[in-house]
């Protein structure tokens, strides 16, 4: 047999010692322990309200909502009820500047009485025409033609008043009202 180095020699007493302490090992048995029992707290039981809870998921709706939109033109000069509030019909959200829409609406009426002096002028000349064409002092000619002024004239004021009606409406617009 050859001589064993001193490497391989304790290698060898390392393994041995090894299986020893895995044979020593084997002849325990595992055996199992039950738990300590569980304590238990004993109470007497209590009176008192309970309040009943419903818990739903689903999603929520405003009965009313307004959207805001501008239907005239112009710069905002004040919002007078803030965001999430509730409004009653009539009351004024916000106000749009109005010294524009007031100045249209003056310069309507002041069209107005333009037209109304125009329509006074034209159907006074038109019945003094109608008169001298009775008398065979005028021609027919002159007759239509302050005819036609007067209707004109008529048209005009009715033109006039239309716009100022308008400008009253777009006046009113400044002013956004809650309408549900």
């Amino acid at each position: 047999m050859a001589p064993i180095r001193p490497c391989k020699a304790h290698c060898f007493v390392l393994l041995s010692a090894l299986a020893l302490a895995v044979l020593v090992g084997c002849d325990q048995q595992n055996s199992y322990v039950p738990p300590p029992p569980a304590t238990v707290g004993v109470t007497k039981p209590v009176r008192q309200p309970v309040t009943d809870y419903l818990e739903l998921t689903g999603t929520t709706q405003a009965i009313n909502s307004v959207d805001l939109v501008a239907r005239v033109e112009g710069f905002l000069q004040a919002i007078k009820v803030p965001d999430g509030a509730l409004v009653e019909k009539g009351d004024v959200l916000f106000v749009i500047e109005p010294e524009p829409y007031e100045a249209k609406l003056e310069q309507a009426r002041a069209g107005i009485a333009e037209q109304q002096a125009a329509l006074a002028r034209a159907s006074s000349e038109y019945r003094r025409q109608l008169r001298l064409v009775k008398q065979n002092a005028s021609s027919e000619a002159a007759l239509e033609h302050w005819r036609a002024e007067r209707d004109q004239a008529q048209a005009g004021l009715d033109s006039a008043t239309a716009s100022a009606h308008l400008a009253a409406i777009e006046l009113g617009y400044t002013q956004g009202h809650g309408a549900l």
